[in-house]
C-alpha cells in the first residue's frame, strides 16, 4: 500500500498517536548521538516532547502524518516563525522542522522525503523563504538524508553541562 501524507494538522487531539514513533527516535538518538548526557527514560522524554508539541500547536505549530493504511509510519512537526531573521535571509518567514520521524522499518521507502516535501510546500504557501532543521550530532544517516535534499549546515549549536554545587 502507498504511504499517504495527511495534514497539516493543528489539532492536539492526535498528538498522543505519535508517541511510539517519538520513543523509537529517542532510542535511536541514545544509540547515535555523540553529545551526552541525554534523557535516558523514553517515557520522560515523550512527556516533555508531548508538552512541547501541544505548546507549539497552541502557537501555530503544525504537523503532518504519514500513514500506510491505518498504521502511522512517520510524522513531521513544524513551526512557522514570521518576520525577517537578523542573520539569515528568510524572505519574511522560516518554517522550522522540529521533528521528522519515520518508523525504522519504513526508512528508505520515501516517507521521509514526502514528509519533507510537505514541509517545503507549507513554507511556500506561508511565504517562508527558508526551511530550517536540526540534526543530532552523530546522526550521520540523517545528515546525509537532509543534504541529499538540498539542506546545508547553517550554524552549529553548542551545549555545556554545568555543575551545580
Amino acid at each position: 500500500m502507498a504511504v499517504l501524507i495527511e495534514g497539516p494538522s493543528t489539532s492536539p487531539r492526535d498528538v498522543d498517536g505519535l508517541a511510539s514513533l517519538w520513543r523509537q527516535l529517542h532510542r535511536h538518538h541514545l544509540h547515535t548521538a555523540s553529545y551526552r548526557p541525554l534523557v535516558e527514560d523514553e517515557a520522560v522524554s515523550w512527556a516533555r516532547r508531548r508538552r512541547w508539541y501541544r505548546e507549539m500547536l497552541a502557537a501555530g505549530g503544525r504537523y503532518f502524518v504519514a500513514r500506510d493504511g491505518d498504521r502511522v509510519v512517520g510524522y513531521l512537526f513544524a513551526q512557522l516563525t514570521e518576520g525577517d531573521d537578523d542573520t539569515f535571509v528568510t524572505n519574511g518567514a522560516i518554517v522550522e522542522v522540529v521533528s521528522l520521524v519515520v518508523a525504522e522499518d519504513e526508512r528508505t521507502t520515501g516517507g521521509g522525503t514526502r514528509l519533507l516535501a510537505a514541509a517545503e510546500d507549507l513554507a511556500r504557501r506561508e511565504g517562508a523563504g527558508v526551511v530550517k532543521l536540526a540534526v543530532m550530532t552523530g546522526n550521520e544517516r540523517a545528515q546525509a538524508f537532509y543534504e541529499s535534499h538540498g539542506f546545508a549546515p547553517g550554524e552549529l549549536v553548542y551545549y555545556k553541562q554545568l555543575d551545580h554545587d
